[in-house]
């Protein structure tokens, strides 16, 4: 029986990093690949396909290409742009495969899952958390396999498996301000993409309108090691227009909007905004 798996990568690094505060290590991704193989009986690693816009996983990418797996970007910024693209792999291009694996807690890929098994006859199964849509799929008879119980996750940032998981850790204060500050930029250029170098002006400008020039918000040199820090961390993300000189300063990034923090200083920011209308 020949397998292929479908990796929602957006929703395994989301879920990992907000259920349970963690990241999967290098040795993490080849502890999936090979309990992928070994229990589906996946004939090549490229059958192991991870869905992602990867402009937001650029710092994870290049280890996951070494692997050997299939990377399929979804390209379009869009809501569920990735789901979607999954969702129409998996219907069009799944006929050479009697069984199909989902990887993803999301519950978007229930009713593809139903047509290929009652209309296509193809065997159906999902690896996901147990915070997730699980319980829904194990209802309607697909079999589920937990990440919790290959990770040895019992909790928020309680796991027995240290080599395959990184916690994640929480930012620095300095770095809180540049992402509240980008955020608030966000809003107010209404644009997905910002060049770094503009930004660390702009933060160092909006600071001293507050009559704060402190350290390291006082020159741009430093406010950029802040975004290097946060581009390292996976809360910005580096894009494609690199500076000439190569030193990446210019590069045009986007604000992954996934992001745990980013979330948190978005509702922080709307907040903020709400009661400033009023």
């Amino acid at each position: 029986m020949s397998t292929v798996c479908y990796i929602d990568f957006e929703n395994l690094y989301n879920s990992l990093e907000q259920q349970y505060g963690f990241r999967l290590t290098n040795q993490g991704y080849v502890k999936l690949k090979q309990f992928l193989i070994n229990e589906f009986k996946i004939e090549k690693a490229s059958d192991i396909k991870l869905f992602a816009i990867w402009d937001f996983f650029q710092h994870v990418k290049s280890q996951i290409a070494l692997l050997n797996m299939g990377i399929v970007d979804s390209v379009i910024n869009a809501p569920n742009s990735t789901d979607g693209k999954l969702v129409v792999e998996a219907l069009t291009n799944s006929k050479d495969y009697n069984h199909i694996v989902f990887l993803s807690g999301d519950g978007l890929f229930l009713h593809p899952a139903i047509f290929l098994s009652q209309e296509l006859g193809k065997k159906i199964s999902f690896v996901a958390l147990k915070k997730s849509c699980c319980e829904e799929f194990k209802k309607l008879g697909f079999p589920v396999y937990y990440l919790d119980d290959l990770f040895n996750i019992t909790g928020y940032q309680v796991s027995s498996d240290c080599n395959s998981l990184e916690k994640t850790a929480a930012l620095s204060s300095d770095l809180e301000v540049v992402l509240h500050k980008v955020i608030h930029m966000m809003y107010a250029l209404k644009t997905n993409e910002l060049a770094w170098i503009g930004v660390a002006h702009q933060v160092i400008a909006m600071r001293k309108k507050q009559g704060k020039t402190d350290a390291p918000f006082d020159n741009v040199t430093n406010v950029l090691s802040l975004i290097s820090e946060g581009c390292k961390k996976g809360i910005f993300i580096p894009g494609k227009q690199p500076h000439p000189t190569g030193t990446g300063t210019q590069d045009t990034i986007k604000l992954n909007e996934g992001n745990l923090h980013v979330k948190k200083m978005k509702r922080i920011v709307d907040t903020q905004l709400s009661r400033s209308v009023k």
